[in-house]
């Protein structure tokens, strides 16, 4: 009997655990647009329309929000974990000290947006717009950024240690004291960046766009049309 009723006790946490969102909160960042501190994770959200919804704080982990429209949204210090953010809307938000750790942000529309300090590690940036974004002090360690547009962005102390930028568009970027040790940026474009206080440990650059980039040795110009 104490066996029969511990494998129950069990199922009816893992039942809870899978339900994970309070339907209450959610009802109330569909009323209100605003749902601060609320516990939504795992919560189906796509294609939902969010814009300048405030958010900050929200736990939102494995939260299913593809395709969704948050342009202009405050998550900051929100919990995004392993979040579907698939071609998602999200330019000009907020998301300074978030969580996005292997958060699928891939084809997302993130220009603009403030990920300062976020936490952005082994998650899927692939084909995802982050021109002029603020990524200062980000960790982007082991995240995909395959085709990634991050033209102009701020990237100032951030974490690219065995990032995958191959074909990305890193032109203009400000990259002063980032960690690109063990990146893979085949055939990505560096032209305007001032490299000379990277660290470029063990990166891969074979056939990537150098024109008028400082290295710490001068400038590169060889990529130059």
């Amino acid at each position: 009997m104490k066996g029969l009723l511990h494998y129950l006790f069990i199922f009816i946490v893992a039942a809870s655990q899978a339900a994970a969102f309070d339907e209450n909160q959610l009802e109330k960042l569909k009323s209100q647009n605003a749902c601060e501190g609320c516990d939504l994770a795992k919560a189906n959200l796509i294609g939902a329309n969010l814009i300048r919804a405030n958010l900050i704080e929200a736990d939102l982990t494995e939260a299913n929000l593809t395709e969704g429209k948050l342009i202009g949204a405050n998550l900051t210090w929100a919990y995004l974990n392993k979040a579907k953010l698939t071609a998602a809307n999200m330019a000009g938000v907020n998301l300074s000290g978030a969580d996005l750790s292997e958060a699928n942000l891939s084809e997302a529309n993130l220009a603009g947006a403030d990920l300062g300090g976020a936490d952005l590690s082994a998650a899927n940036l692939s084909a995802a717009n982050m021109a002029g974004a603020n990524l200062s002090g980000a960790d982007l360690s082991e995240a995909n950024l395959s085709e990634a547009n991050l033209a102009g962005a701020d990237l100032i102390k951030a974490i690219l240690t065995n990032a995958t930028l191959i074909g990305a568009d890193l032109s203009g970027a400000r990259m002063k004291k980032a960690d690109l040790s063990g990146a893979r940026l085949r055939g990505s474009n560096l032209s305007g960046v001032d490299l000379s206080r990277t660290s470029l440990k063990g990166a891969d650059m074979d056939g990537a766009i150098l024109c008028h980039t400082k290295l710490r040795g001068g400038d590169d110009n060889t990529g130059c049309k």
